[in-house]
């Protein structure tokens, strides 16, 4: 969900007549991308998280944002009836029910992360990814940088050659 904010007008009076205001959206937009090419694995995403991001803020009287140090949190959505398959092409991997995560701007931190709830089957359809009884797993990466408000940031991730790279020796 977006939060949008109205500029213009004057705030001290009533007014009567007309009056042209602007909207400016006051978070960052992220959205998720995923593929695998591999023909040797099928890989398949049940969720997303983004770790270690601001939680808390307060909005100040110039339209920024003053972070609260020390809340951050794991914003994670699931959606286990309904995994992608991974595909050749980059696709959104985000919930289709929720769409996009809409955060505070930050500047993002050492804990900063996104992981995906990820399974890896072989060709023949035998899971070979989590090993164990779960079904997935997360699966993260370290992110850096800078959400800006007003802003959309789109994060793709390769898995073509993930599990030949991470496999157990």
């Amino acid at each position: 969900c977006d939060l949008l904010m109205a500029l213009g007008g004057d705030n001290n009076n009533v007014v009567s007549e007309l009056t042209n205001v602007n909207f400016i959206h006051l978070l960052s937009q992220i959205e998720i991308y995923s593929k695998s090419e591999s023909s040797e694995y099928r890989y398949e995403v049940a969720g997303v998280k983004l770790g270690g991001i601001a939680s808390k803020a307060n909005l100040t009287d110039s339209v920024e944002w003053d972070i609260i140090e020390g809340n951050s949190t794991d914003y994670e959505d699931c959606y286990l009836d309904t995994p992608k398959e991974l595909s050749p092409e980059y696709q959104s991997v985000m919930n289709p029910s929720s769409g996009n995560a809409f955060l505070l701007p930050q500047n993002l931190g050492e804990e900063a992360n996104i992981a995906v709830y990820l399974k890896v089957k072989d060709s023949g359809g035998n899971k070979v990814y989590p090993v164990g009884d779960n079904d997935y797993e997360w699966v993260s990466i370290k992110i850096s940088g800078d959400w800006d408000s007003s802003q959309k940031y789109e994060y793709k991730l390769d898995f073509t050659t993930w599990f030949e790279d991470h496999q157990m020796k």
